[in-house]
Order: C-alpha cells, then structure tokens, then sequence
C-alpha cells in the first residue's frame, strides 16, 4: 500500500517543476498559449493514442527512437499535449502501467530530471515508482498542457488553466464542488457524498487547493484556475472524521503531549494544510497542532467541528460531564442541575462580569478548589486574552474559547505544554 505522505509530496514535486522549470521552446509554446480557449476545443489531434499497448514491452530498444530533429519533437509535442485526459487511464497518451522506457519514447524532450521524477515539453509530470522497469506513481498535467477532461455535465469539461470562478459560485464554494466531481468521476448518484464515503479529500498547501480522489485529483490556484491535474495510483487511503474524546487537561483525539508525530499520523493521516510552517492542521482542519522537534506536540486543539465530546474528569459541572465543542456553556451553567451551585456561587461572588464569573468558577472546579472566595484570575492560575473573535480563558490544565455573545458557546479546547510540564 503507498504511503499518504509519498502521494502528497510527488504532487508538491510535480507542482515544483511546473512553476519552476524553463521552456525549451518558446516559440511553439507560445502560439498555442495564446489560442482562445474556444479555438482551443477545435484543436484536437489527428488521432486519439491508445493509452496502452497491448504488449506493455513489445519493441522497446535502448536509446531515443530514430529521426527526432527538433521538427519531429515539435510535432510529437504537439499531438501529445492535445490527447484528452482519460480518468484514471491516461494524460498525454501515457498510462500509469506503462514502463519508463516506453513513455520516453512516446513523450518529446524532458525539461527536468531528477532521480524520482521527469518533466517533458508537453506539461507532463511523471513521477516514479521504485518499482523495475520503473513505472509511473502519478501523471499530472500542468502548464502547456491542453487536453481536456471531458465530464459531460453543466460543470463542463476541466483542463488546465480552467477559471472555476462561476461554477464554484454556483455550487456555493470548494467543498460542494468536490462533491459533485467526486459523484461524476465515480460514476455516482446525487446522493453520493464522497467526503461521507471517505473517498476523496482537500487540503491546502502554498495558496493552492488540492481535490484528492482516489484515482488522482486537481489543484486549484488562489485565482480559482486549475493549476493541475493528475492521475496516481489508487493507494485507498482516505482517513475517516476523528471521534476520540478530548479529556481535558489530558488528551485529544488520543493525541496527549508525549504522544509521536509519526505514530499519530500513520493514524489520522499526514496534515491538510500547514500554516506558517507551524501550525498542522487534521481532520477536516477541526483539529490543529503545533510540532516540537522532537516531533512530540507543544500544542493540541480542537476546533468546532470536532465529532468527539469533552470530557472533565473533575466533575465540572453537577449532572453533566461531557459537552461538545459548540455547545453553550450558558446555558449549562445557569440552567439545569447547574444553576443552582453557580447561582450560590454568584451570590457570593463581587464580580459583575459573567465572563470573569465563568473563568473563575471553572477555575474552582478544575483545580478541585473549595473556597469559593479563591480566585485563579487574581493569583494568575488562570487568565482571560481577547481574540478576533472570542474569549480564550487559560487553565493550568487547558484552555477553552467562548463566543463573546452571552451564549458563551464553546469554540476551541486547547493542551498546550506549560513551562514546567
């Protein structure tokens, strides 16, 4: 089975060489970027190549094939960088079950080489398995590419430099997109989620959007064109939404500070985005942490969308232990079995902000503290920052975020390692 993480790095490779890589013929290159997109469709070539031989080795010599003067390349560059985009087959004619020797002599010039990985003239990017004779572990089209995916719905065929502005309108955003490729590309009903069904996947890297499927995928740039796209082989490995409970103070979604990156990640998956080299962020971006270089966590979150409960071992509140990331804290404290210890215990408090009423009872509780007159905000056992757009309040066990509304819903559990810990 092939590793997540081999899968994503081949693509950023790939993506690499598509930015960075010279052209080696200008020329040509340029007469057909500057075609409309409408020309383009009726640029189709003489013939349609077959994607794979029948004999997968039948013919192949060492060295390049006779008569390739720059002409030829030319005209081979030409009719490769047309072939429509089989999915899960084939870009450029060239096939994931083909042999290296092979696609060398179907494709024209090879931009860039590197030990795992070749760019040819037509916008084709191949990476390599170790396998002998090497075959592709991913194909993707990327600039000076042209073939077209043909889809045959109102979404319309998807080739490379395709603005997706309108149809991600319409659809009302990225996520609702992918799920209507996911349903055509698999052949599905309506009623096929592909998120659900844990067979496709998006992730955000370097301000660009990767739609991972699982015979290849496409990236989307911050302007909404298609940067590129690509076939892979299908490693099956779509990671499900995480569960495990967030023991506060303790663990979420298993993952406490003494827990390995490694181990962790062969669990619930390599991270979707990376944000200022730092933060990594998993599970649909509803859980994010922060790698020490030891590769042990120096910080735990758990955002909205987090499916597991939170657990307070201490008995936070009487009658209720468990909340969800999203619930009120409001309407648990002053309604309920609750209202009534925290009804004493405004009674008794001098303070007339409910926020600071809130920290320092939670306060009490999760340090198991019985004097009612303690407060963690004045010895500075707890603290109370404003964000954007909530209140982080600080135990020495964890943080929680509220809303700064009055229903003081719970938006972000946090471990992070103390100085001491």
């Amino acid at each position: 089975m092939l590793s997540r993480k081999l899968i994503l790095s081949s693509i950023f490779f790939a993506l690499l060489w598509s930015v960075n890589a010279c052209n080696e013929d200008g020329q040509y290159s340029e007469s057909i970027r500057n075609t409309s997109d409408a020309n383009r469709a009726e640029n189709k070539p003489d013939s349609v190549i077959t994607y794979e031989p029948t004999n997968q080795v039948g013919g192949i010599v060492a060295g390049k094939p006779e008569g390739r003067d720059p002409r030829t390349l030319a005209k081979i560059r030409q009719k490769n960088s047309l072939q429509p985009i089989i999915w899960g087959k084939s870009i450029g004619a060239i096939g994931l079950n083909m042999p290296e020797q092979m696609i060398s002599n179907r494709l024209s010039a090879k931009l860039h080489s590197s030990a795992s990985s070749d760019r040819y003239a037509e916008g084709i990017q191949v990476v390599w398995q170790s396998n002998t004779p090497r075959t592709p572990l991913l194909i993707a089209a990327s600039k000076d590419y042209y073939g077209k995916l043909q889809l045959n719905d109102a979404i319309g065929d998807l080739y490379v430099d395709r603005d997706l502005s309108s149809v991600l309108t319409e659809l009302n955003g990225t996520q609702n997109f992918m799920r209507a490729l996911g349903r055509l590309l698999e052949k599905q009903s309506n009623a096929y989620d592909c998120r659900s069904e844990l067979s496709c996947r998006i992730s955000y890297f370097n301000n660009l959007i990767y739609l991972d499927f699982k015979l290849g995928g496409i990236t989307i740039d911050q302007d909404n064109k298609i940067e590129q796209i690509y076939l892979k082989k299908n490693d099956g490995i779509f990671f499900p939404r995480l569960k495990d409970d967030i023991i506060f103070g303790e663990s979420i979604a298993g993952i406490s500070l003494s827990s390995n990156q490694d181990g962790i990640e062969k669990r619930i998956g390599p991270p979707q985005a990376v944000e200022n080299f730092l933060i990594n962020y998993y599970d649909d971006f509803n859980l994010s942490i922060i790698w020490k270089p030891d590769h042990t966590p120096f910080r735990i979150a758990a955002t909205k969308g987090y499916l597991g409960k939170i657990v307070f071992n201490r008995g936070l509140l009487p009658g209720r232990s468990t909340f969800n990331v999203g619930d009120s804290l409001a309407d648990a404290i002053y309604t309920g079995q609750a209202a009534q210890p925290f009804d004493d215990f405004i009674r008794t408090s001098p303070l007339d902000n409910d926020l600071e009423m809130i920290a320092i009872y939670l306060g009490n509780k999760l340090e198991s503290i019985e004097d009612e007159n303690t407060n963690c905000l004045a010895d500075g056992t707890c603290k109370i920052t404003e964000t954007r757009t909530s209140f982080l309040i600080d135990f020495s066990s964890g943080a929680i975020a509220l809303t700064k509304d009055a229903n003081r819903q719970i938006t972000l559990v946090m471990i992070v390692e103390r100085p001491n810990t």
